[in-house]
C-alpha cells in the first residue's frame, strides 16, 4: 500500500497533468495576446524602435518594454508600440 501511495505522489506521476496544464496556459496566453493586437518578434521591435537587439534587451530588463515568453519564445505585445504611447504615471503630469 505504501508503494502505491509513493507512486501516486511521485513528481513523475504529476508530470503529464502538469504538462497538459502548462500547454493550456500557453494556448490561453496566445489567444489573449491575439485579441489584444498580437505580438512582435524581437527583430520586428528593433525595426519599429530603430534599435539593436542589445538595446532592446536592455530596455526589457529595465522594464521599459514588456517582453513575454510564449511557447519558449520571447515576444512583445504589439499594443505597447502603437502611437501615441499611453501616458501612465506621474512622470507625465504637468
Amino acid at each position: 500500500m505504501l508503494e502505491s501511495i509513493q507512486k501516486a505522489q511521485s513528481p513523475l506521476a504529476l508530470a503529464p497533468p502538469l504538462a497538459a496544464a502548462i500547454k493550456r496556459g500557453e494556448e490561453a496566453k496566445k489567444r489573449f495576446l491575439s485579441k489584444q493586437g498580437g505580438t512582435l518578434t524581437s527583430a520586428e521591435v528593433c525595426g519599429v524602435l530603430a534599435c539593436s537587439s542589445l538595446e532592446l534587451e536592455t530596455m526589457r530588463l529595465n522594464h521599459q518594454v514588456l517582453g513575454l515568453s510564449v511557447n519558449e519564445e520571447l515576444v512583445y505585445p504589439a499594443w505597447q508600440f502603437i502611437r501615441p504611447p499611453a501616458k501612465i504615471g506621474t512622470d507625465y503630469v504637468k
